[in-house]
């Protein structure tokens, strides 16, 4: 795999890229994999203008006034947190890894309204790197974590369930000897969710955009659009079982596009997408209505700036964003509370990055970090 479809993939989660040989070695763990170093924040959920969080080296929280850090849960390892879901003041999921560069296992935690504790992950067998990158949840008793683990020199996609008592390894389509993993998960129900990553090909520079459906059974395959040569969907939303979006990025010669797809209920279409340097790429998508779907991520690999794009029903359109690092900004995750309320997360060199939406603008917000 080349170093461009390394940057496909958001910073945190791209520590379970794989290299280009068939051997699927696995790209160096980030920096930021203590709480509070280097900080970053790769996800944000938000329950109301009032309520969210915020997640990555450190967690975050506002409470409608302010952004805070809250403790973690204690832990005997390095943890770094991929992705949240919240669902009330008493109830939200981040997962990650933890662990050390070369060894490190996925990691759940639970907020109670209280404070974080983690609970049993099934982890993965004789596998020394494995993650979570993305949680979604529909209820209390209803959850999906989503990520990848290496095995016999391969990487091999993840997919665990919360049943209201325990974390439970699931089935997930493999259809590749060279390697799979998924990054982004979305539920609407029981019977309805979507799984997004990649698939290698047999090439060092192929890779093709990955959709798995949850029919209330199974995981299946759903064809995606891959217009590059290499491909990757790091970032999914759904709003109806024929209304979902997801997000990523692809290759082109030397150059990196954004890419967004469209499920309509019986495909996944490419509907075009602003890409002001062509070195671009998204990491998250989230959307309110059919007429409000925004998506981020960084724009000009070279020097990196935040990227903001937004749906207003007919066309993807490039929204200025606020870049206040003078060496490097991403953003990696957003959430849409209103039409006039929205965060969006990331890093500005070795800090954290909150951006928030009011309706006319984005605008930085004060991190504690």
């Amino acid at each position: 795999m080349s170093a461009a479809l390394r940057r496909l993939a958001p910073a945190a989660a791209a520590s379970l890229l794989i290299a280009a040989t068939g051997a699927s070695a696995l790209a160096a763990e980030p920096a930021a994999a203590t709480r509070g170093a280097n900080a970053q924040l790769s996800a944000v959920a938000a329950v109301s203008r009032s309520y969210a969080w915020a997640v990555g080296s450190v967690i975050e929280h506002w409470n409608g006034r302010t952004w805070s850090l809250v403790p973690g849960a204690r832990t005997k390892c390095a943890v770094f947190l991929e992705g949240v879901a919240a669902r009330s003041a008493s109830l939200a999921w981040a997962v990650g890894y933890c662990g050390s560069a070369g060894s490190h296992r996925p990691i759940t935690e639970r907020w109670n309204g209280h404070h974080w504790s983690v609970q049993p992950s099934p982890g993965t067998p004789v596998s020394a790197v494995s993650q979570l990158n993305g949680v979604t949840m529909t209820s209390a008793s209803s959850a999906w974590a989503v990520g990848a683990y290496k095995s016999k020199g391969r990487t091999i996609p993840l997919i665990e369930r919360w049943n209201g008592h325990t974390w439970k390894t699931q089935a997930s389509p493999d259809p590749s000897p060279q390697g799979v993993a998924l990054y982004g998960v979305t539920a609407l129900s029981t019977t309805t969710a979507w799984a997004v990553g990649y698939v290698l090909g047999s090439a060092p520079t192929e890779a093709l955009s990955l959709a798995e459906r949850w029919n209330g059974h199974g995981w299946h395959i759903q064809p995606t659009v891959s217009p590059g040569d290499e491909n990757a969907l790091v970032g999914v939303t759904a709003l109806t079982g024929t209304q979902a979006w997801a997000a990523g990025g692809y290759t082109f010669g030397s150059n990196l596009g954004t890419l967004v797809e469209r499920w309509d209920g019986a495909s996944w279409q490419e509907p075009s997408t602003p890409d002001p340097d062509l070195q671009d790429a998204l990491s998250a998508i989230a959307a309110r209505s059919a007429s409000d779907v925004w998506a981020v991520g960084t724009r000009d690999a070279e020097a990196p700036r935040t990227l903001i794009v937004h749906w207003n029903g007919s066309t993807w359109n490039l929204v200025p964003s606020p870049s206040p690092s003078p060496h490097s900004d991403e953003l990696l995750g957003v959430a849409v509370v209103s039409g006039a309320f929205a965060w969006a997360v990331g890093g500005q060199g070795n800090k954290t990055l909150i951006e928030r939406w009011n309706g006319t603008a984005w605008t930085v917000q004060p991190s504690p970090n």
